[in-house]
C-alpha cells in the first residue's frame, strides 16, 4: 500500500539528526509524493590548504516500509564521482555514520592514479557498518582511457570492465589480450565500435568478493598506466611470453573439441584394422569428453575460438603522453 506524502512537519522531524551534522534540506529538489528528501550540496576539504575538495549531495529515501535508504553522491571536481547506497533502520544511524566517515575514502589512488568507488553499505542505529561494504562500481581515468568496473551482473562473481577513449584521446586500437595478460580470471577485450569490454571472474564467496574486486581493479589501473605510458611498439617485446601463454589458453577449448573426435576416430580405425569390435556405448565417449573438457577449462561457457597470432602492435595504436594534464605531469 502506498504511503502518504511527506508533510513539511514530518520532513523537519525526519531530518533533525542530519541537520545537527550540518546537512540542510533542499525543499525545491525534494519529492514529497515519492517520499524523497534532497539536501543541499556540502563541500569537504579546502582548496586553500591544498586539500582535494569533494562535493557531497544526499537524498533520503523514506518510501520503504521499514528503514531508510540514503543515496550519497560525491564529486571530486576532476571528473570522478562516487555514488553510495546506505541502508539503516533509523536516520540517527545514517547521521552517525556520515559524521564518522571520510568522503576521501571513496577516492583511493592506485599507482598515483585517482580512482572512485561506489558501494552498498548497511549500518545500525549506532552508525556502525553491518558487515563489509559491497563494491557497486569503480572508475578511473587512465592516460586518455575511461576505465569502469560494473558489478551489477549475473552471475555476481563475473563482473564487467569497459574501456572508453576520452574525447580527444589518441587511443585508436587495443590488443584483445591486453587485460588477459594479468591472469586466467581476466577475459579478452571485445570492441563494439565505441569502446572495449572485458569480464573478470571473481570469487564466489560474497564475503571475500569486495576485497578481491578492489585488488583486481587496482591491478588493472596500474597495468593500463604502464602499458599506455610506453609506445605501442614496445608492447609485444615486453609481453611476448605472456601473450603466447594467453593465446594457448584461449585456443584450448577449441583444440580439445577438435582433438577428442580425431583421437577417437584414430582409435576406431585402429580397432577395426586389428579386428576388434567396439561396444556401442563407446560412441558416447567423445561427447562426454567434450563436456568434461568444457567444465575443466572454465566455470562459464568457454569461447570456441582460434585466437590471432601474437605480434607487434600498430605504431599509431596510441600516443604514450596522450592522457591529459595529470598523466603528462606524471610523465614529466
Amino acid at each position: 500500500m502506498a504511503r502518504a506524502p511527506l508533510s513539511h512537519h514530518s520532513i523537519l522531524a525526519l531530518v533533525a539528526p542530519l541537520t545537527r551534522i550540518g546537512r540542510r534540506v533542499d525543499l525545491e529538489a525534494s519529492d514529497r509524493m515519492a517520499r524523497r528528501i534532497a539536501f543541499r550540496t556540502v563541500e569537504h576539504g579546502s582548496a586553500d590548504t591544498g586539500e582535494r575538495v569533494i562535493r557531497e549531495r544526499l537524498i533520503l529515501d523514506c518510501a520503504a516500509s521499514e528503514g531508510f535508504v540514503v543515496e550519497r553522491s560525491l564529486d571530486d571536481g576532476q571528473g570522478l564521482c562516487s555514488r553510495d547506497e546506505i541502508r539503516a533502520p533509523s536516520v540517527d544511524g545514517v547521521a552517525r555514520w556520515l559524521a564518522s566517515s571520510d568522503p576521501r575514502d571513496r577516492f583511493p589512488e592506485h599507482g598515483g592514479i585517482p580512482t572512485a568507488e561506489s558501494v552498498h553499505l548497511g549500518v545500525d542505529d549506532q552508525g556502525h557498518a553491518a558487515g563489509a561494504a559491497c563494491l557497486r562500481a569503480a572508475r578511473a581515468l587512465v592516460r586518455g582511457l575511461d576505465l569502469r568496473l560494473d558489478t551489477d551482473t549475473v552471475p555476481p562473481e563475473v563482473v564487467r570492465f569497459t574501456l572508453t577513449p576520452e574525447p580527444g584521446s589518441s587511443i585508436t586500437w587495443l590488443p584483445s589480450d591486453l587485460l588477459a595478460l594479468l591472469g586466467r580470471r581476466w577475459r579478452r577485450l571485445e570492441h563494439d565500435g565505441r569502446r572495449w569490454r572485458a569480464s573478470y571472474r571473481s570469487t564466489r564467496s560474497e564475503a571475500a568478493r569486495a576485497a578481491d574486486l578492489r585488488a583486481c581493479f587496482a591491478r588493472t589501473v596500474v597495468h593500463l598506466d604502464q602499458v599506455l605510458g610506453a609506445p605501442p611498439t614496445d608492447f609485444h617485446a615486453r609481453f611476448a611470453p605472456l601473450r603466447w601463454r594467453v593465446a594457448a589458453r584461449r585456443a584450448l577449448p577449441l583444440a580439445l573439441c577438435v582433438a577428442v573426435p580425431l583421437v577417437f576416430g584414430a582409435i576406431t580405425i585402429w580397432a577395426h584394422r586389428a579386428g576388434f569390435r567396439l561396444h556401442p556405448l563407446a560412441l558416447q565417449v567423445p561427447p562426454l569428453m567434450m563436456v568434461g573438457a568444457a567444465i575443466a577449462t572454465a566455470r562459464e561457457i568457454p569461447i570456441l575460438e582460434w585466437p590471432p597470432r601474437p605480434g607487434p602492435l600498430p605504431a599509431d595504436a596510441w600516443q604514450p603522453l596522450g592522457a591529459g594534464p595529470d598523466a603528462q605531469a606524471r610523465a614529466a
